[in-house]
């Protein structure tokens, strides 16, 4: 199988297996043939040491001379720099085709070979440690996160759409910005002209087995539709962004700007959680992802509330040549958080530093002052 585009996901991880927050047996897959990695929305390679766009346009395309549009198509999620990449960055692979060239890319010849630019040291080569390009930043007393748009969440009853697009103009079967779409509207809630719409759609329902209880229904943001046009059977809308991709069938709710400003606040109690999953739905996750936790607005958890990510070291030593073992459990830190946005059970969580790869199931504890 071939790919051809490659979009850029922050995240200083490896690749465990780990589902939800039951599970604990995570085995480590360090080979690079092991890095892809098939859910719900797409197919991802997760950045080895010594990757650069040069080889991975080698790598999926059998031609290196790829890799200008293999950064451009990431133009929507950034890659500022096509020489800085990091181990644990994850990557969405789509098959061969599905984009068109950017431009026609230069082949060598039989005369005047044609060699690659000298590309800068990559940070994936020199320095595994690097963090990534940061989408946000501290200014004041406020946390700004330029991505809180496309940021989704999970609640115990899914949100009732107002339209699902049934058909997209040119039958394509990835839909993305620009494109038009024609949308079936609901019957209580008719569309208007001219306002936004945001495309998401909604994934298996989370249940806690050890609880034997329903967790709720995580809803990914895709993108934002404007309604353009009416016509008897159905309305026209046009793609306005596209975060993810977007296929026929995906649903439609009120669109409500969000302000990548976030208030840092200081919780009122000391409060412990649970990692649920990942966002994207990565078996492993670090820094930069998106997660979500096990406790809501009914907990007192609010934007901007920062959060210390924490796991139970537990292990057996010997007292004393002859004497039974003893267990021990160490409290470690591992990383921060904080609050995006909170649901009434749940919470959408960044995470703003991690030591080590992270998994479903790990804890965080309020950092109360």
């Amino acid at each position: 199988m071939s790919f051809i585009t490659l979009f850029y996901r922050a995240g200083r991880s490896g690749l465990l297996t780990i589902s939800f927050l039951f599970l604990s047996s995570l085995p480590l897959f360090a080979q690079t043939d092991n890095a892809i990695v098939e859910d719900e929305t797409g197919t991802y390679y997760i950045i080895q040491k010594g990757d650069t766009l040069w080889g991975l346009s080698q790598k999926f395309l059998n031609s290196p001379w790829h890799w200008p549009e293999l950064w451009k198509e990431n133009s929507d999620v950034p890659i500022p720099n096509p020489h800085l990449i990091y181990p644990g960055q994850r990557i969405r692979v789509f098959r061969k085709g599905e984009i068109q060239p950017a431009e026609p890319i230069a082949q060598p010849t039989e005369t005047a070979p044609l060699l690659p630019p000298p590309p800068l040291p990559s940070l994936a080569e020199t320095d595994p440690s690097a963090p990534p390009v940061l989408q946000e930043k501290v200014t004041g007393d406020y946390y700004e996160y330029s991505s809180i748009e496309r940021v989704g969440f999970i609640r115990k009853e899914a949100v009732s759409p107002v339209g699902s697009i049934f058909r997209v103009r040119g039958n394509k079967e990835m839909i993305s910005t620009g494109d038009t779409v024609f949308i079936k509207e609901s019957a209580e809630t008719p569309l208007t002209i001219g306002q936004y719409y945001t495309v998401y759609k909604t994934l298996k329902p989370l249940v806690d087995k050890k609880a034997d209880r329903l967790i709720g229904t995580q809803h990914l943001i895709l993108g934002v539709v404007e309604i353009t046009r009416r016509t008897p059977d159905y309305v026209i809308g046009s793609i306005r962004r596209s975060y993810r991709t977007i296929s026929v069938d995906d649903t439609l709710m009120p669109y409500e700007k969000r302000s990548p400003k976030i208030r840092i606040t200081t919780p009122e109690k000391e409060l412990r959680g649970t990692i649920i999953t990942s966002e994207e739905g990565t078996y492993m996750f670090g820094e930069h992802d998106v997660v979500f936790v096990d406790k809501g607005r009914a907990d007192g958890v609010q934007p901007g509330q920062r959060y210390d990510i924490f796991t139970i070291d537990r292990s057996d030593h010997k007292l004393q040549e002859g004497y039974t073992r003893q267990r021990t459990a160490v409290d470690l830190s591992v990383g921060s958080a904080i609050i995006l946005s909170a649901e009434p059970e749940t919470a959408t969580v960044l995470i703003t530093r991690s030591q080590r790869s992270l998994h479903a199931g790990i804890g965080i504890r309020s950092i109360v002052r």
